[in-house]
Formats: structure tokens, C-alpha cells, sequence
């Protein structure tokens, strides 16, 4: 068991960002209202506060200055929202919105969950015409057929283009990070890193 204060203070903050996160989770799904903004606030709180941890304690245990700890503190952040946006879009790789997803789980599975993740927030802002569906997902009313449809929907209509395009986004702005970290090979290993989290398939 670590005595090092740092360390236990970093891992505290975590344990609060991740239960705030899932608490922010269960009262958007009895909100009729959903958004972007909501959305990342929820993923940096769940998914990306544990990258950004390890990028923090990383950096601080291998005896990292000030800014080597701000620097992959925030390379975490960004790492681990690109993991999530990754894993939403994994989430509607069968054909038709019909079948296992490539994460071994049924398409909109999500959606069955009543999260509204980043590719139908697109269709609810292009497509305000299908908020009511989308509600309904929400709600946890919606039928399979009604899911299958807002998935196919979802496709039809760029959401995953939009995701994949967000997701490169914040994948480009690791770039000046990286280009700061000083150790050739740690900084081709975590270009890979990135690289590989993008692009996973599972």
C-alpha cells in the first residue's frame, strides 16, 4: 500500500470524478432533455478521468516535473475520450441496426440502456423530425423495432461519419502533447497508443 500522499490524493479525486459521473448518468436518464454538452460531461467524468489519472500518476511516479504531469494528465483526457466515442460507434456495427455489435453485444444495446451517446445526439440535432423516438429511448419505452430503426436512422443519416470525425478531432489534439514529450520512445509508443485506440475494431 502506497504511503505517498500524491498519489492517494489523485487516487481520491478519481473515485469522486467516476461516482459524480455515474450519478450525472442516472439523473440524465430522467431528464427529457439531452445534449452534447451532457453527453462529454458524463464521459469525462466516467471514462476519461480514469485515462487522465494514469497519465497523472504515470508522469508523477516515474519522477515527472509539474509539466510532464499536466502534459499526460491531459493526453489521459484525451485518450480516454477517444476510447469512449471509439466504443459508442462500435455499438452499431451490424448491418441494419441487426445483430451483435462488434463488442459481442446487440446493437443499441446503448440505446436499450437508454443512453443516448454521440451518433444519435447527431440524428436528434439533424433530424429533430425523430426527437420523439428518440425520447422514447430515453425513457426506456422504446420497443426493439423502434430501436432498430432509430439506429438505421442514426447511419442513414452520418452519425457515425460524425462520431468517427469527433473522435479524429480530439485524437489530432494529442499531437502537440506528444510532440513535447522529450523520450523518443515513449513518445512513438504512445503515438501507437493513440493510434490503436482510434482504430480497434473491439
Amino acid at each position: 500500500m502506497t504511503r505517498n500522499q500524491r498519489v492517494m490524493k489523485v487516487v481520491a479525486q478519481l473515485g469522486q470524478t467516476l461516482a459524480q459521473g455515474e450519478l450525472e448518468q442516472l439523473d440524465n436518464l430522467e431528464s427529457e432533455e439531452f445534449s452534447e454538452s451532457s453527453y462529454y460531461d458524463v464521459i469525462r467524468k466516467k471514462t476519461a478521468s480514469l485515462f487522465s489519472a494514469c497519465g497523472e500518476l504515470g508522469a508523477m511516479l516515474c519522477g515527472g516535473n509539474k509539466g510532464d504531469v499536466v502534459r499526460f494528465k491531459g493526453l489521459g483526457t484525451l485518450a480516454g475520450i477517444c476510447f469512449q466515442l471509439r466504443d459508442d460507434i462500435l455499438d452499431y456495427t451490424a448491418e441494419d441496426g441487426v445483430g451483435e455489435s462488434a463488442l459481442g453485444k446487440p446493437v443499441g444495446q446503448d440505446m436499450r440502456e437508454g443512453k443516448l451517446t454521440l451518433p444519435v445526439l447527431h440524428l436528434a440535432q439533424v433530424c429533430p423530425e425523430y426527437r420523439e423516438k428518440i425520447l422514447s429511448i430515453r425513457k426506456g419505452i422504446a420497443s426493439d423495432d423502434v430501436i432498430h430503426e432509430v439506429v438505421r436512422l442514426t447511419i442513414e443519416n452520418d452519425g457515425i461519419i460524425y462520431a468517427e470525425k469527433t473522435m479524429g478531432d480530439f485524437c489530432n489534439m494529442t499531437a502537440g502533447l506528444l510532440d513535447d514529450v522529450k523520450n523518443e520512445e515513449v513518445q512513438k509508443s504512445l503515438k501507437e497508443y493513440i493510434s490503436f485506440v482510434a482504430g480497434r475494431k473491439w
